[in-house]
């Protein structure tokens, strides 16, 4: 089967290879942040991004995936009261930024579509983490040929077979 767009596996390994290539990041994740229980599937290795596919708008030339994506590394407090939070939301913004120019401007097959957003976060898992949340489409030629499609031999509008 011949596509002209990178599957969703496909992303995931671009995502991947960016994690890989970056220093500064521990952890990769892809799919649901969420368990069937509620609990976040991140590991405590930070800092780390986590890629949660959104949902696909497949037109008749372009497909348009929209991804949040998220950045974080563990917050803490110390003993006089303050906190590493500002530090680690500027470290993943930093992060974002670089992503974004990443996806922008090594590929081919897909580009961005819109401009996307970058804002910050802070929840607990199972740790207190901050960092940033990308709302991101990424947009690919789709230009379908039922070619490759299975020969369907049957007849949807009087529902033959």
């Amino acid at each position: 089967m011949s596509i002209g767009y990178l599957s969703q596996n496909g992303m995931n390994k671009v995502y991947s290879q960016f994690v890989s290539s970056d220093p500064n990041l521990n952890q990769y994740g892809f799919g649901q942040l969420y368990n069937q229980n509620g609990e976040p599937k991140a590991a405590q290795i930070y800092p780390g991004m986590w890629v949660n596919p959104v949902n696909t708008t497949v037109g008749d030339y372009a497909l348009i995936r929209r991804y949040q994506i998220i950045i974080y590394d563990l917050i803490f407090d110390a003993n006089d009261g303050s906190t590493n939070q500002n530090l680690v939301v500027s470290d993943c913004e930093e992060l974002a930024f670089r992503l974004i120019r990443f996806l922008k401007d090594k590929s081919e097959v897909f580009y961005i579509s819109g401009q996307p957003t970058v804002q910050p976060f802070n929840d607990r898992w199972t740790d207190d983490v901050s960092g940033v949340i990308i709302d991101i489409d990424v947009e690919f030629n789709a230009e379908f040929s039922n070619c490759e499609d299975p020969d369907y031999s049957f007849n949807i509008q009087n529902n033959e077979i």
